[in-house]
């Protein structure tokens, strides 16, 4: 169908729909104000009746009644009426086919109603205000249907008239719109026909198809730039492609210049290299790979990999995972691996993959071996030497420590002799009491046997005896006194017991076992063992913080802490403070060692941590003290600094890791 019959059909279509939507609409509104209407008029003729036979329902007279019903005759389309009372018995009744009336519904409220094909209406009868009787009027739908005839047949005509309008103004409407695409659509196939993009279609004036027709006109005139540009880029193209023709032509000698020195690479390297496709196809290898795998090169030549992975499998001890770890790599291309293989003839080679990748495809697999039987043999020649040098090395720690011991052993022996010394003067105390104490149970087992022979007067004599000797040795102060020799005895012995604990402890060869500890307690327990080197040269000054555990072996610890203190004290001339100071600082425990002693001079404080460094006299001291310490800190993740003026005194800090 062309446009110009659409466009009609459409136009008319549109029309006819609105007028048949319209006209059906306004039948609709007629008919239910027609039904209305009837009902309205059986009510008034309902009324009527009801005022004129309400003397007769009064009397039971059915004849009047009746006759009043009678008058219906004039109202063809009433099919029937009925008089009734107020229980419902029928007075008088009204057949318009002369049978017997047949009630359409019973209604037990007033009014009127179209049902079963018929308009009913049921109202009562009033007089006075009070129900004397009912009135039922049944008409049929002969008037209503009259009226829908005349509408439908007004509709028909309407719908044909103004159908004839319609297509005749759309037929001239039409030809306004479809005209102008017509002449567009034809102008289209010229031009596609032609090539030629110079046409222009005249201008239509302003509306929507003028502007069409403009909008055509411009890109008929884009088209026909483009295609100029277009010559020119096909010629600029053609240069182009000669150029990049010459380029590739030099990239590929260059290539083959690259693929030369690529094959030269892999000769000079000592690694074997093979180079496989995603399929494990051999692709490439070099002779150390032969060389080292003692391959014939017919058998890699051949490309084939199950071939060249079974020659290689049979030098292999472990064959199984050999070939598993191929399996594993040519199923997942992506991944890299590296491992150790041990070959039956005692040589061990270091076994690496990787992806070869061209951009970010990956297109094969690199394979390389490296025999490193001899980097191996030295490796564990070197492992042995660092064991040995491990032993070394607890021993000199624990040599420095006994150094340590045998310098502290004259202040510890001093620390002791002091509570051995009031402990034995205390028992030769303890020893003459005890006498007099066993003098006076004799003096009592004496009274006792005199009190039970009933010698009263020498058990007399012998309690006299009792108090003169109480009173010449202070019985008093003697018992008094006993209990604070023994509380003096008892705690020499645990000043004894904790001076032998602690340098047991220190001096205890362990195996650094770690511990959570406060380094409060470590230090409290150090400070027992160099009391006595202490004490004639500084006073110790403790500023202990709320600090936590930290994770540690105490004896390596406590050994730090020693050789700090005693390297305070012989810093110091005559008299001077040693101050301790714990504290928390970011995730370490620090604790200051600061002493009033000379000082060190600058030039030697990069090297008080080297071993058997001193700047002490001969015989003074190993020059490890602080070697070991340093090295004790830094296997606890901590760090030792120092700093220093001469003159003025030094401080150690020693940090170390919270737990």
């Amino acid at each position: 169908m062309t446009l110009k019959y659409k466009l009609t059909f459409m136009i008319m279509a549109f029309s006819i729909a609105s007028l048949l939507a319209a006209s059906t609409a306004f039948m609709v509104y007629d008919l239910n104000v027609f039904k209305s209407r009837m009902i309205r008029d059986l009510g008034a003729l309902a009324q009527i009746i009801g005022n004129n036979a309400s003397t007769a329902i009064q009397s039971d007279d059915q004849q009047t009644a009746r006759t009043i019903l009678s008058a219906l005759k004039a109202k063809p389309h009433i099919v029937a009426a009925y008089l009734l009372k107020p229980d419902g018995t029928r007075i008088a009744a009204y057949n318009r086919d002369k049978n017997e009336p047949q009630l359409t519904a019973l209604y037990s409220s007033e009014g009127g109603f179209f049902a079963n094909n018929r308009f009913t209406l049921f109202k009562s009868i009033l007089l006075r205000n009070k129900k004397i009787g009912s009135i039922y009027i049944e008409s049929d739908p002969g008037e209503f249907y009259v009226r829908l005839r005349y509408n439908l047949m007004a509709l028909a005509v309407i719908i044909l008239a103004v159908s004839i309008g319609v297509f005749l103004t759309a037929s001239l409407l039409q030809g306004l719109i479809s005209e102008p695409i017509l002449q567009l659509v034809q102008t289209t196939k010229n031009v596609s026909q032609t090539q030629n993009y110079s046409i222009e279609l005249p201008r239509q004036g302003r509306d929507e198809i003028g502007q069409l027709f403009e909008g055509f006109n411009q890109m008929m005139r884009q088209i026909q730039l483009r295609d100029v540009q277009l010559t020119e880029a096909k010629k600029d193209l053609e240069q182009r492609v000669l150029k990049r023709t010459e380029e590739l032509r030099k990239t590929n000698e260059e290539l083959t210049q690259l693929l030369s020195l690529h094959d030269a690479t892999l000769e000079a390297t000592a690694d074997g290299i093979l180079v496989v496709d995603l399929k494990g196809r051999v692709m490439s290898y070099n002779s150390n790979f032969l060389k080292l795998w003692k391959m014939p090169d017919s058998v890699a030549a051949g490309g084939e990999d199950e071939k060249l992975i079974m020659y290689s499998r049979n030098q292999v001890a472990d064959q199984e995972h050999f070939v598993n770890v191929i399996r594993e790599h040519y199923a997942h291309p992506e991944e890299s691996y590296y491992d150790l293989l041990e070959l039956k003839d005692g040589r061990t080679f270091e076994r690496a993959s990787r992806p070869q990748k061209v951009g970010d495809k990956v297109v094969g697999r690199v394979w390389s071996f490296h025999d490193i039987t001899k980097r191996k043999r030295y490796e564990e020649e070197i492992k042995r030497a660092y064991e040995e040098l491990k032993t070394i090395q607890a021993q000199l720690i624990q040599s420095e420590k006994m150094a340590s011991i045998g310098q502290l052993a004259a202040g510890v022996a001093h620390e002791i002799n002091n509570p051995v010394g009031f402990i034995g003067n205390n028992l030769e105390l303890l020893t003459q009491y005890i006498g007099e104490y066993n003098k006076i149970l004799r003096m009592l087992e004496i009274l006792k046997e005199e009190f039970h022979e009933g010698k009263m007067e020498k058990a007399k004599a012998v309690i006299e005896e009792i108090d003169r000797f109480q009173e010449e040795i202070q019985l008093d102060y003697v018992m008094s006194d006993i209990d604070k020799l023994l509380e003096h005895n008892h705690r020499g012995i645990e000043r004894i017991q904790k001076i032998v604990m602690d340098l047991k402890t220190f001096a205890h060869e362990g195996k650094d076992a770690m511990d959570y500890v406060k380094v409060e307690d470590i230090i409290d327990s150090v400070t027992s063992i160099v009391h006595n080197e202490l004490k004639y040269k500084a006073e110790l000054v403790k500023n202990y913080g709320q600090t936590p555990k930290v994770k540690c072996s105490p004896q390596r610890i406590g050994q730090v802490f020693i050789n700090l203190l005693v390297n305070a004290a012989q810093a110091i001339k005559d008299k001077g403070t040693i101050e301790i100071t714990t504290y928390c600082r970011d995730n370490y425990v620090g604790v200051d060692v600061k002493d009033t002693g000379e000082g060190i001079k600058e030039e030697y404080l990069k090297k008080i941590f080297d071993p058997f460094f001193t700047t002490k006299p001969v015989g003074k001291g190993t020059g490890l003290g602080l070697s070991v310490s340093h090295e004790i800190i830094k296997k606890h993740q901590g760090d030792i600094r120092v700093l220093s003026k001469v003159g003025e005194g030094t401080t150690f800090t020693v940090l170390l890791p919270t737990a």
